[in-house]
């Protein structure tokens, strides 16, 4: 087979040969052509000897033309708009066809827009008609919006209604927003199929070709999205550091423990923070520019919204951001008709914003100091605690506040409102399981906040050696960072070649970090062995990775890079004096579900019951509890809270 292939022609010269034969080309004019590319491939490998940095650009075969032209990276556009708009799209949004004496439209329908008509009237939204204001304000502006999956079109709870049926006539549809204004841009909405895989990989190929477009993909539930895992792993999570393909793609996941079954309860929050990239021990600067920063810096962005504006604000802020990212949205079910859950106009109109963390605004925020219990939640559990608060009257002994944006995780935020209830006991209340849910993720990072500064201790380990083992692998910069010296680059590495040395005392001495913190001899003898193992330890290592500089020239090479905020080894020791002292620790509790393998476990009244016993214990202030790490409930005989 190989002596017949070396014995045939090449295709190029077979086809060249025929166009001679027939006359449509001269041997001079194939030559021509064939060394005109043959000097664009040199020229580029000749240029490729010299280039010191990679170019994003040239990776991507959508270049967005002109998108990142002229913007700064780091500012964003207002997301609220005009209280006219709003009103405007609100009543189009809530009227019937123009011929609507002909368009026969079914009577529940009916009663449907009457009630939409009225929330307009009252200047309140509810989640359907935030997420149309939202949608029409884009359209206004030049914004595409596409919205795909299954049921979508009038919504798995039967919410949306975007597309109105003759009842009559068959096919004989009405969008009525595609009918807000005369120029605005199109509205897509269209049900798909059972096929999770191929529908969110088409969205989110959709995405990628158009960053001026808001393309939304809703699973029935929000568990739904584990048959489409493997896009989801491998392109909408990575995308940006594996692929280096930005997008903006929109994945709408229906949320909540309501007694549904385990096939219909959780769309995995734990998952999704779990892949998530920032560093849960390290706090970033604070600047007038932090959230936008921890945008720019971060895979994608998981949210868990408890009111309708703050939804409509985080749908708008996917567009008037400079940048694209990947946006997970844990979607609620029964908060779309509950009665508390509704926004007044003032809270969408300009000088309005997506809020990451919702503090508390009722009698508890305006005499903080006497507030004995501050509770930390995400979604719709926020509800169920401040109705639990309100009947057994303490609504100025308990503060609850959401936090909406999850990940990049809001420390400055978080900083700020446990320094305002100084006084108060810190936790952290969610419907999910123990095991499951936001708080493995968020436990961490509240260490971190309080703080205030980013520490290495005995469980960093496997962090710690990720962060070394990149320090002689080729260094891909951002490109603002592609002007940096290969001093700043020398120093870092410095700086990381001594926490490598820090972290290995601690780890073998039992939080011994330096020389000068030992009192004995016989300490500075066993820290001087130490150093040896650790200098062996590092030549091994340098062996077993040298054939991993050579792949600069390689696209995967792009997500090898040096963690340029990884903290000195002054910072770890201060960091790590800061977590053993007593007055600066701030323990935070645990209100959850038990740990289960299912996301649903048992019958309905179980897991009612399984919830009313996490939201009485985290409403109930005045009960001693055991000085055990688990509570257990004597009737059930499950663990319900967990201080830690």
């Amino acid at each position: 087979m190989y002596k017949r292939i070396r014995q045939t022609k090449p295709v190029l010269d077979l086809y060249a040969e025929q166009l001679v034969k027939e006359g449509v080309v001269t041997v001079e004019e194939v030559k021509s052509v064939k060394d005109k590319y043959t000097k664009i491939c040199e020229d580029a490998f000749e240029q490729a000897k010299v280039e010191t940095h990679v170019k994003y650009k040239d990776w991507l075969d959508s270049p967005w033309s002109g998108f990142f032209e002229g913007k700064d990276p780091l500012k964003m556009s207002p997301t609220g708009v005009p209280e006219e708009t709003l009103i405007h799209i609100g009543n189009r949004f809530s009227s019937p066809p123009p011929n609507a004496a002909e368009f026969i439209i079914h009577k529940g329908l009916l009663r449907v827009l009457a009630s939409r008509k009225d929330m307009v009237d009252s200047r309140v939204v509810d989640w359907a008609m935030a997420e149309a204001m939202a949608f029409g304000s884009l359209m206004r502006e030049g914004i595409h919006v596409r919205l795909s999956g299954q049921d979508v079109e009038r919504g798995t709870f039967s919410h949306r209604h975007h597309v109105l049926h003759h009842q009559e006539v068959d096919k004989a549809t009405y969008r009525p927003l595609s009918h807000l204004y005369p120029d605005q841009a199109p509205y897509t909405v269209c049900n798909s199929s059972l096929s999770e895989y191929g529908v969110l990989g088409f969205e989110l190929g959709y995405s990628m070709t158009n960053p001026n477009a808001l393309v939304c993909w809703e699973a029935q539930f929000g568990d739904f999205n584990n048959t489409a895992q493997c896009i989801i792993d491998q392109f909408v999570s990575s995308g940006q550091a594996k692929w280096v393909r930005q997008s903006g793609l929109v994945m709408l996941l229906p949320h909540g423990m309501e007694g549904m079954g385990p096939e219909h309860s959780s769309a995995r929050l734990e998952r999704f923070l779990q892949m998530s990239s920032d560093d849960p021990d390290y706090f970033p600067p604070e600047s007038d520019e932090f959230a936008i920063r921890q945008l720019h810096d971060i895979n994608w962005i998981v949210a868990n919204c408890s009111t309708p504006a703050n939804y409509f604000h985080i749908l708008r802020r996917q567009i008037v951001l400079p940048f694209r990212k990947p946006l997970v949205i844990m979607t609620p079910k029964s908060l779309l008709r509950h009665p508390e859950c509704k926004s007044n106009f003032s809270e969408m109109v300009d000088g309005t914003e997506f809020q990451r963390v919702i503090p508390d605004k009722g009698p508890a925020s305006e005499n903080p100091s006497n507030v004995k219990r501050l509770i930390f939640c995400t979604g719709r559990v926020y509800y169920d605690l401040i109705k639990a608060r309100r009947e057994k009257g303490l609504e100025g002994d308990i503060a609850i506040s959401t936090v909406e944006q999850i990940t990049p995780f809001p420390y400055d935020l978080v900083r700020a409102e446990c320094a305002k209830y100084s006084n108060a006991e810190i936790c952290w209340a969610q419907e999910e399981h123990k095991n499951q849910g936001a708080w493995n993720y968020v436990l961490p990072r509240f260490n971190t906040s309080l703080n205030a500064s980013r520490g290495v201790g005995l469980n960093d380990h496997a962090s710690m050696m990720d962060s070394i083992t990149n320090t002689n692998t080729t260094v891909i910069k951002r490109d603002d960072e592609m002007n940096a010296s290969n001093k700043s680059v020398d120093t870092k590495r410095k700086q990381l070649e001594r926490k490598e040395k820090s972290f290995w005392r601690s780890w073998f001495s039992f939080g011994t970090l330096s020389d000068e913190e030992s009192d004995t001899e016989d300490e500075k003898n066993k820290l001087k062995k130490i150093d040896k193992k650790i200098n062996a330890n590092s030549n091994n290592n340098n062996r077993a990775r040298g054939s991993q500089v050579t792949m600069s020239t390689r696209k995967s090479s792009a997500c090898n890079y040096v963690n340029f905020n990884a903290p000195s080894a002054e910072e770890a020791k201060s960091a790590a004096k800061a977590r053993t002292s007593s007055s600066s620790a701030r323990p935070l509790r645990l209100f959850s579900r038990p740990v289960s393998a299912s996301t649903a476990s048992g019958n309905k009244r179980m897991h009612i019951k399984e919830e009313n016993d996490l939201i009485d214990a985290a409403i109930s202030i005045n009960s001693q509890e055991p000085d055990s790490r688990i509570v257990k409930n004597q009737n059930t005989s499950k663990c319900y809270n967990v201080d830690c």
